[in-house]
């Protein structure tokens, strides 16, 4: 297996030979694309150890951004630009979802759990990319397909991140609560074309604390804004009024509370208690990247001295249980490293913690790319 990892990756295949590199590019060869599918192999061979209780924590959906009628396309690029950017568009979405099918049919129908939180920015669940410049909230097709796919290959359990991210007054992109009219529009024209049956819709997403994907500004790369930090009492009344809205309209929907980024116990406690109503909250949702099956990664405040990861997970399961909700763990990964020995001891690790977990009864969503340096 260590051979296979190195002989895989992106860094080792053929870099040392630019005449060779340069051949499989012309061939079509992707290196990052065969690094990325030796990884989906490994987790997919991993769910279906236990697919009643291991998921899939990402499931790459259609990019929201290209959500865009004929005539606001005309409006912004005018009609040649706007004829080249449908066919494009039509050749990219075709070969998505090619790529989209054989990912899910892979599982041969034993996926049973996944999770749907594509990038704030990119995804067709947020106001950013759903509400169209005259007002309208109109949700891609393509993704409601997906949605629809997944549930007829059999997947039981889709948990949906309705993201937070839109435009301020400024036309700058903001994870700040959103509209609640807006907001809860969006949810509603979902559940209006996808049957509800098994659907989890996440009201945003690690609201405890705020997050950039390039924090330094590094030279190069972009300042993508993936969670802001929102008060538990402030952001407990917003989810208070949104469900309550969509739980007179669709009964058999189910909610979760924005999943915490580590272990936040506390934060959790009190947006829960802010809530104030239980039978809004069907599902308690913690994020616990790690590299150690018994260390724990804590939000800033939340910390306890002498506690391991078991502590604060069983610490939030009897918060769920106070509450009567079900605990799960909506994205879990190791890091590794760039030695192959690294990312080994992270996948045994992994195995090892959502093992322990399942015997709790708390079901796992792998995040993608196990291993790779956080």
């Amino acid at each position: 297996m260590t051979e296979e990892i190195v002989n895989n990756s992106p860094n080792n295949l053929n870099n040392d030979n630019p005449a060779t590199c340069l051949a499989e590019m012309a061939d079509g060869f992707d290196p990052n694309r065969a690094y990325e599918e030796h990884q989906e192999a490994f987790e997919r061979s991993l769910v279906l150890e236990d697919p009643d209780n291991y998921g899939v924590g990402e499931i790459k959906v259609v990019d929201g951004r290209n959500n865009k009628s004929v005539e606001e396309l005309f409006e912004e690029y005018g009609g040649k630009y706007s004829r080249e950017f449908l066919g494009e568009r039509k050749q990219e979405i075709s070969k998505h979802k090619a790529e989209f099918e054989q990912f899910i049919d892979s599982f041969h129908g034993q996926l049973k759990h996944a999770r749907v939180c594509p990038a704030p920015e990119y995804s067709p669940f947020s106001l950013i990319n759903a509400k169209a410049k005259n007002g309208e909230i109109r949700l891609d097709p393509v993704f409601i397909d997906e949605i629809k796919y997944m549930k007829q290959q059999g997947v039981s359990e889709i948990n949906l991140v309705a993201s937070f991210a839109d435009k301020d007054e400024n036309g700058q992109t903001t994870m700040a609560l959103p509209n609640i009219e807006e907001y809860v529009s969006m949810i509603d024209e979902l559940v209006q074309q996808v049957e509800q049956e098994g659907l989890i819709i996440s009201i945003g997403n690690e609201t405890n604390q705020s997050m950039r994907s390039n924090p330094d500004n590094l030279e190069n790369l972009s300042d993508v804004i993936i969670s802001e930090k929102i008060s538990p009492e402030e952001y407990g009344s917003f989810y208070r009024e949104v469900v309550s809205r969509l739980k007179e309209k669709h009964q058999g929907l189910q909610f979760c509370p924005a999943g915490t980024s580590f272990c936040a116990p506390k934060y959790t406690s009190r947006v829960l208690d802010a809530i104030g109503d239980d039978s809004l909250i069907d599902i308690v949702d913690f994020h616990p990247y790690r590299n150690d099956p018994d260390e724990a990664w804590t939000s800033e405040g939340e910390e306890v001295p002498g506690w391991k990861y078991d502590d604060y997970e069983n610490e939030l399961l009897r918060i769920a249980n106070e509450h009567g909700a079900r605990l799960i763990v909506g994205e879990i990964q190791f890091g590794g490293g760039d030695d192959p020995s690294a990312t080994e001891k992270a996948r045994k690790s992994l195995r090892e913690a959502i093992a322990r977990s399942a015997k709790k009864g708390i079901k796992s969503n792998i995040w993608p790319r196990v291993g790779l340096p956080f």
